[in-house]
Protein backbone atom coordinates (compact mmCIF):
# COMPACT_ATOMS: atom_id res chain seq x y z
CA UNK A 1 0.00 0.00 0.00
CA UNK A 2 2.20 3.32 1.22
CA UNK A 3 5.72 2.85 2.27
CA UNK A 4 6.01 4.73 5.21
CA UNK A 5 3.48 7.31 3.34
CA UNK A 6 6.82 8.07 0.73
CA UNK A 7 5.49 5.28 -1.80
CA UNK A 8 1.73 4.87 -2.67
CA UNK A 9 0.50 1.72 -4.63
CA UNK A 10 -0.73 2.59 -8.17
CA UNK A 11 -3.51 0.51 -8.18
CA UNK A 12 -5.08 2.43 -4.94
CA UNK A 13 -4.77 5.27 -6.77
CA UNK A 14 -6.39 4.76 -9.08
CA UNK A 15 -9.11 2.85 -6.96
CA UNK A 16 -9.57 6.16 -4.84
CA UNK A 17 -9.54 8.39 -8.12
CA UNK A 18 -12.37 6.51 -9.74
CA UNK A 19 -14.25 6.58 -6.41
CA UNK A 20 -13.65 2.50 -5.48
CA UNK A 21 -12.15 3.19 -2.31
CA UNK A 22 -13.67 2.00 0.80
CA UNK A 23 -13.34 4.01 4.24
CA UNK A 24 -9.95 2.55 5.71
CA UNK A 25 -8.60 2.62 2.01
CA UNK A 26 -9.42 6.53 1.36
CA UNK A 27 -7.90 7.77 5.09
CA UNK A 28 -4.54 5.40 4.11
CA UNK A 29 -4.80 7.64 0.65
CA UNK A 30 -6.11 11.08 1.91
CA UNK A 31 -3.01 10.46 4.48
CA UNK A 32 -0.54 9.97 2.26
CA UNK A 33 -1.52 13.18 0.21
CA UNK A 34 -1.15 15.06 3.53
CA UNK A 35 2.17 13.81 4.00
CA UNK A 36 4.05 15.89 1.49
CA UNK A 37 4.25 18.16 -1.30
CA UNK A 38 5.34 16.05 -3.65
CA UNK A 39 2.60 13.37 -3.15
CA UNK A 40 -0.31 15.98 -3.59
CA UNK A 41 1.98 16.59 -7.13
CA UNK A 42 2.12 12.96 -8.29
CA UNK A 43 -1.79 12.51 -7.58
CA UNK A 44 -2.54 15.74 -9.47
CA UNK A 45 -0.67 14.31 -12.13
CA UNK A 46 -2.41 11.13 -12.61
CA UNK A 47 -5.77 13.15 -12.04
CA UNK A 48 -4.86 15.51 -14.65
CA UNK A 49 -4.50 12.23 -17.45
CA UNK A 50 -7.77 10.44 -16.03
CA UNK A 51 -9.91 13.86 -16.71
CA UNK A 52 -8.13 14.14 -20.14
CA UNK A 53 -8.97 10.84 -21.01
CA UNK A 54 -12.65 12.17 -20.52
CA UNK A 55 -12.46 15.28 -22.52
CA UNK A 56 -10.85 13.55 -25.64
CA UNK A 57 -13.11 13.11 -28.51
CA UNK A 58 -13.16 9.74 -29.29
CA UNK A 59 -15.59 6.96 -29.70
CA UNK A 60 -16.64 6.06 -25.89
CA UNK A 61 -14.28 3.62 -24.10
CA UNK A 62 -15.04 0.32 -23.66
CA UNK A 63 -13.37 -0.61 -20.48
CA UNK A 64 -13.35 -4.64 -20.57
CA UNK A 65 -12.15 -4.60 -24.15
CA UNK A 66 -9.24 -1.86 -23.31
CA UNK A 67 -8.29 -3.75 -20.41
CA UNK A 68 -8.09 -7.46 -22.08
CA UNK A 69 -6.28 -5.67 -24.67
CA UNK A 70 -3.83 -4.29 -22.44
CA UNK A 71 -3.23 -7.97 -20.68
CA UNK A 72 -2.66 -9.11 -23.85
CA UNK A 73 0.40 -6.64 -24.39
CA UNK A 74 2.00 -7.08 -20.92
CA UNK A 75 1.76 -11.10 -21.57
CA UNK A 76 3.10 -10.80 -25.01
CA UNK A 77 5.96 -8.43 -23.39
CA UNK A 78 6.89 -10.62 -20.77
CA UNK A 79 7.08 -13.80 -23.08
CA UNK A 80 9.20 -12.00 -25.30
CA UNK A 81 11.71 -10.35 -22.22
CA UNK A 82 11.09 -6.95 -23.20
CA UNK A 83 13.11 -5.01 -20.39
CA UNK A 84 10.81 -2.71 -18.88
CA UNK A 85 9.34 -2.11 -15.63
CA UNK A 86 7.11 -5.08 -14.31
CA UNK A 87 3.39 -4.65 -14.34
CA UNK A 88 2.41 -5.89 -11.06
CA UNK A 89 -0.89 -7.64 -10.92
CA UNK A 90 -3.09 -6.78 -7.33
CA UNK A 91 -6.57 -8.85 -6.84
CA UNK A 92 -8.51 -6.18 -7.65
CA UNK A 93 -12.32 -6.39 -8.70
CA UNK A 94 -12.91 -6.35 -12.66
CA UNK A 95 -14.00 -2.44 -12.63
CA UNK A 96 -11.47 -0.51 -10.78
CA UNK A 97 -8.76 -2.93 -13.29
CA UNK A 98 -10.71 -1.71 -16.47
CA UNK A 99 -10.51 2.15 -15.25
CA UNK A 100 -6.81 1.50 -14.47
CA UNK A 101 -6.25 0.24 -18.12
CA UNK A 102 -7.96 3.40 -19.51
CA UNK A 103 -5.57 5.03 -17.45
CA UNK A 104 -2.54 3.49 -18.15
CA UNK A 105 -3.23 3.55 -21.97
CA UNK A 106 -3.29 7.15 -22.31
CA UNK A 107 -0.15 8.32 -21.00
CA UNK A 108 1.14 4.60 -23.24
CA UNK A 109 2.09 1.04 -21.60
CA UNK A 110 5.62 2.17 -22.46
CA UNK A 111 5.32 5.83 -20.89
CA UNK A 112 3.10 5.74 -17.41
CA UNK A 113 6.14 4.65 -15.88
CA UNK A 114 8.37 7.69 -16.84
CA UNK A 115 5.53 9.67 -16.65
CA UNK A 116 4.59 9.47 -12.98
CA UNK A 117 8.09 10.09 -12.33
CA UNK A 118 8.70 12.94 -14.00
CA UNK A 119 10.54 11.82 -16.80
CA UNK A 120 10.87 12.29 -20.47
CA UNK A 121 8.88 9.17 -21.79
CA UNK A 122 11.20 6.98 -24.42
CA UNK A 123 9.36 4.62 -26.74
CA UNK A 124 11.30 1.90 -28.26
CA UNK A 125 10.38 -1.17 -30.46
CA UNK A 126 12.49 -4.42 -31.22
CA UNK A 127 11.10 -6.89 -33.93
CA UNK A 128 7.71 -6.12 -32.51
CA UNK A 129 5.27 -3.09 -33.86
CA UNK A 130 3.97 -0.70 -30.94
CA UNK A 131 1.12 1.43 -29.98
CA UNK A 132 1.69 4.68 -28.05
CA UNK A 133 -0.86 7.42 -26.76
CA UNK A 134 0.56 10.58 -26.31
CA UNK A 135 -0.64 12.97 -23.96
CA UNK A 136 -2.52 15.36 -26.13
CA UNK A 137 -4.75 12.00 -27.14
CA UNK A 138 -2.65 11.51 -30.12
CA UNK A 139 -1.39 8.02 -31.08
CA UNK A 140 1.68 6.59 -32.93
CA UNK A 141 2.38 3.11 -34.17
CA UNK A 142 6.05 2.84 -34.07
CA UNK A 143 7.73 -0.35 -36.71
CA UNK A 144 10.33 -2.35 -35.91
CA UNK A 145 13.79 -1.07 -34.83
CA UNK A 146 12.24 2.20 -33.89
CA UNK A 147 12.37 4.93 -31.09
CA UNK A 148 10.22 7.79 -29.90
CA UNK A 149 11.00 10.55 -27.46
CA UNK A 150 8.68 12.92 -26.62
CA UNK A 151 8.15 15.31 -23.19
CA UNK A 152 5.41 13.44 -20.50
CA UNK A 153 3.17 16.28 -20.79
CA UNK A 154 3.65 18.88 -24.13
CA UNK A 155 4.39 21.50 -21.95
CA UNK A 156 4.93 24.84 -24.37
CA UNK A 157 4.07 26.29 -27.11
CA UNK A 158 4.36 22.63 -29.33
CA UNK A 159 3.67 19.43 -29.23
CA UNK A 160 7.27 17.96 -30.06
CA UNK A 161 8.90 14.46 -30.22
CA UNK A 162 11.89 13.10 -31.56
CA UNK A 163 11.62 10.15 -34.38
CA UNK A 164 14.59 7.61 -35.26
CA UNK A 165 13.25 4.90 -37.72
CA UNK A 166 9.65 4.78 -38.89
CA UNK A 167 6.41 5.50 -37.19
CA UNK A 168 2.68 6.14 -37.99
CA UNK A 169 0.94 9.70 -36.73
CA UNK A 170 -3.03 10.42 -36.23
CA UNK A 171 -2.43 13.87 -34.42
CA UNK A 172 -5.23 15.44 -32.44
CA UNK A 173 -6.14 18.67 -34.41
CA UNK A 174 -4.78 21.86 -32.10
CA UNK A 175 -4.36 25.11 -33.88
CA UNK A 176 -3.08 26.49 -30.91
CA UNK A 177 -0.18 24.34 -30.34
CA UNK A 178 1.49 22.81 -33.49
CA UNK A 179 2.28 18.70 -33.52
CA UNK A 180 6.24 19.01 -34.58
CA UNK A 181 8.59 15.91 -35.35
CA UNK A 182 12.09 16.42 -35.19
CA UNK A 183 13.39 13.59 -37.68
CA UNK A 184 17.37 14.30 -37.46
CA UNK A 185 17.99 15.63 -40.80
CA UNK A 186 14.62 17.00 -41.17
CA UNK A 187 10.96 18.52 -39.26
CA UNK A 188 7.51 17.76 -39.98
CA UNK A 189 5.22 20.37 -38.48
CA UNK A 190 1.01 19.39 -38.38
CA UNK A 191 -1.67 20.86 -36.79
CA UNK A 192 -4.22 17.94 -37.30
CA UNK A 193 -3.80 14.66 -39.52
CA UNK A 194 -2.42 11.09 -40.31
CA UNK A 195 0.64 10.68 -41.89
CA UNK A 196 3.78 8.30 -41.98
CA UNK A 197 7.39 9.04 -41.05
CA UNK A 198 10.47 6.89 -42.30
CA UNK A 199 13.39 9.05 -40.52
CA UNK A 200 16.16 6.30 -40.56
CA UNK A 201 19.82 6.97 -40.19
CA UNK A 202 21.88 7.53 -43.41
CA UNK A 203 18.45 7.50 -45.69
CA UNK A 204 16.40 9.98 -47.29
CA UNK A 205 13.25 11.10 -45.15
CA UNK A 206 9.80 10.09 -46.45
CA UNK A 207 7.19 11.24 -45.10
CA UNK A 208 3.70 9.99 -46.74
CA UNK A 209 0.33 11.94 -45.76
CA UNK A 210 -2.81 9.99 -45.71
CA UNK A 211 -5.19 12.24 -44.11
CA UNK A 212 -4.98 16.10 -43.68
CA UNK A 213 -1.63 18.56 -44.19
CA UNK A 214 1.86 18.66 -43.21
CA UNK A 215 4.69 20.86 -43.45
CA UNK A 216 8.14 19.11 -44.19
CA UNK A 217 11.54 21.19 -43.86
CA UNK A 218 14.95 21.40 -43.40
CA UNK A 219 15.81 22.41 -39.70
CA UNK A 220 15.65 25.95 -39.51
CA UNK A 221 15.13 26.17 -42.97
CA UNK A 222 13.98 29.82 -44.39
CA UNK A 223 13.95 29.38 -48.06
CA UNK A 224 11.01 27.78 -50.25
CA UNK A 225 13.46 25.60 -51.54
CA UNK A 226 14.39 24.00 -48.27
CA UNK A 227 10.18 23.55 -47.26
CA UNK A 228 7.59 21.46 -49.02
CA UNK A 229 3.59 21.59 -48.17
CA UNK A 230 2.20 17.84 -48.48
CA UNK A 231 -1.25 17.26 -49.15
CA UNK A 232 -3.16 14.17 -49.09
CA UNK A 233 -1.42 11.38 -51.22
CA UNK A 234 1.65 13.30 -51.52
CA UNK A 235 4.90 12.30 -50.32
CA UNK A 236 7.64 14.32 -49.14
CA UNK A 237 10.82 13.84 -49.34
CA UNK A 238 14.40 14.98 -47.65
CA UNK A 239 17.71 13.67 -49.62
CA UNK A 240 20.16 12.37 -47.33
CA UNK A 241 22.88 13.46 -49.09
CA UNK A 242 22.20 16.77 -51.25
CA UNK A 243 19.34 18.09 -48.51
CA UNK A 244 16.94 18.47 -51.24
CA UNK A 245 13.18 19.14 -50.17
CA UNK A 246 10.71 17.91 -52.65
CA UNK A 247 7.48 15.88 -52.79
CA UNK A 248 6.15 13.74 -54.88
CA UNK A 249 2.54 12.23 -56.42
CA UNK A 250 0.78 9.91 -55.35
CA UNK A 251 1.52 7.75 -52.33
CA UNK A 252 4.19 4.98 -53.14
CA UNK A 253 2.36 1.24 -53.62
CA UNK A 254 3.87 -0.20 -50.29
CA UNK A 255 4.42 3.48 -48.20
CA UNK A 256 2.46 1.56 -45.30
CA UNK A 257 2.78 -2.19 -45.66
CA UNK A 258 4.78 -2.73 -42.57
CA UNK A 259 1.27 -1.27 -40.80
CA UNK A 260 -2.06 -2.48 -42.75
CA UNK A 261 -0.09 -4.91 -45.13
CA UNK A 262 -1.82 -3.20 -48.16
CA UNK A 263 -0.39 -2.83 -51.65
CA UNK A 264 -2.28 -0.70 -54.24
CA UNK A 265 -1.17 -0.94 -57.52
CA UNK A 266 -2.26 1.56 -60.42
CA UNK A 267 -0.90 0.76 -63.66
CA UNK A 268 2.65 -0.21 -62.52
CA UNK A 269 5.07 -1.81 -64.36
CA UNK A 270 6.15 -5.78 -63.25
CA UNK A 271 9.19 -4.92 -62.77
CA UNK A 272 8.76 -2.52 -60.60
CA UNK A 273 5.41 -4.54 -58.92
CA UNK A 274 8.43 -7.39 -58.79
CA UNK A 275 10.73 -4.76 -56.42
CA UNK A 276 8.04 -4.58 -54.50
CA UNK A 277 7.29 -8.31 -53.65
CA UNK A 278 10.96 -8.72 -53.50
CA UNK A 279 11.31 -5.94 -50.50
CA UNK A 280 8.05 -6.48 -48.84
CA UNK A 281 7.75 -10.73 -48.73
CA UNK A 282 11.73 -11.02 -48.50
CA UNK A 283 11.73 -12.51 -52.04
CA UNK A 284 13.93 -12.82 -55.65
CA UNK A 285 12.52 -13.23 -58.79
CA UNK A 286 14.68 -14.74 -61.11
CA UNK A 287 15.56 -12.55 -64.49
CA UNK A 288 12.59 -12.83 -67.48
CA UNK A 289 12.14 -11.35 -70.85
CA UNK A 290 11.96 -8.07 -71.30
CA UNK A 291 8.40 -8.13 -72.73
CA UNK A 292 7.54 -8.30 -69.29
CA UNK A 293 8.13 -4.66 -69.03
CA UNK A 294 5.17 -3.72 -70.99
CA UNK A 295 2.74 -5.49 -68.47
CA UNK A 296 1.30 -2.85 -66.11
CA UNK A 297 -0.67 -4.18 -63.31
CA UNK A 298 -3.41 -2.39 -61.68
CA UNK A 299 -4.63 -4.45 -58.73
CA UNK A 300 -5.18 -3.84 -54.85
CA UNK A 301 -4.16 -6.24 -52.36
CA UNK A 302 -4.93 -6.49 -48.78
CA UNK A 303 -3.39 -8.90 -45.96
CA UNK A 304 -2.52 -11.85 -49.15
CA UNK A 305 -0.10 -14.32 -49.35
CA UNK A 306 2.74 -14.27 -51.80
CA UNK A 307 1.00 -17.09 -53.48
CA UNK A 308 -2.30 -15.40 -53.56
CA UNK A 309 -0.83 -12.10 -55.16
CA UNK A 310 1.38 -14.46 -57.56
CA UNK A 311 -2.09 -16.01 -58.82
CA UNK A 312 -3.59 -12.65 -59.68
CA UNK A 313 -0.80 -11.70 -61.96
CA UNK A 314 -0.43 -15.25 -63.30
CA UNK A 315 -3.90 -15.29 -64.67
CA UNK A 316 -4.11 -11.69 -65.92
CA UNK A 317 -0.82 -11.82 -67.49
CA UNK A 318 -1.00 -15.40 -68.31
CA UNK A 319 2.96 -15.83 -66.94
CA UNK A 320 3.62 -18.62 -64.75
CA UNK A 321 5.62 -18.67 -61.59
CA UNK A 322 7.59 -21.53 -59.82
CA UNK A 323 8.68 -20.61 -55.82
CA UNK A 324 11.53 -22.16 -54.34
CA UNK A 325 11.67 -21.31 -51.27
CA UNK A 326 12.88 -17.57 -51.35
CA UNK A 327 13.44 -17.29 -55.02
CA UNK A 328 10.67 -16.94 -57.64
CA UNK A 329 10.94 -18.30 -61.00
CA UNK A 330 9.60 -16.46 -63.71
CA UNK A 331 8.14 -18.33 -67.26
CA UNK A 332 6.88 -15.54 -69.97
CA UNK A 333 6.96 -17.19 -72.63
CA UNK A 334 3.26 -16.24 -74.62
CA UNK A 335 2.40 -14.07 -71.89
CA UNK A 336 -0.43 -11.64 -72.47
CA UNK A 337 -0.59 -8.18 -71.55
CA UNK A 338 -3.72 -6.73 -72.49
CA UNK A 339 -4.21 -4.12 -69.58
CA UNK A 340 -0.81 -1.95 -71.21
Amino acid sequence: MADELGHMDDGLLVKYLIGETDGEESLLVEKWLESSDENREEYARMQKVWQGSLAVSKPKVDTDAAWAKLSGRIDEFEETAVKEPVVRTLNRPKWNWAAAAVLLALVGLFGVFQYFTGKDVKVSSDKLLVEQMLPDGSSVALNANSELEYAKNFDGDLRQVKLKGEAFFEVQPNAEKPFVIDAGLGEVKVLGTSFNVKAKEGSDIRVHVVTGRVQLSLPGAIADTSVVILEIGETGIIDHKTKRVYKESPLYEDALFWLNKKLVFNKLPLPRVFEVLEKNYNLSFSAYDKSVEKCLLTARFEKESIESILEVISATFNIQFTVNGQTVQINAQDHNCAED
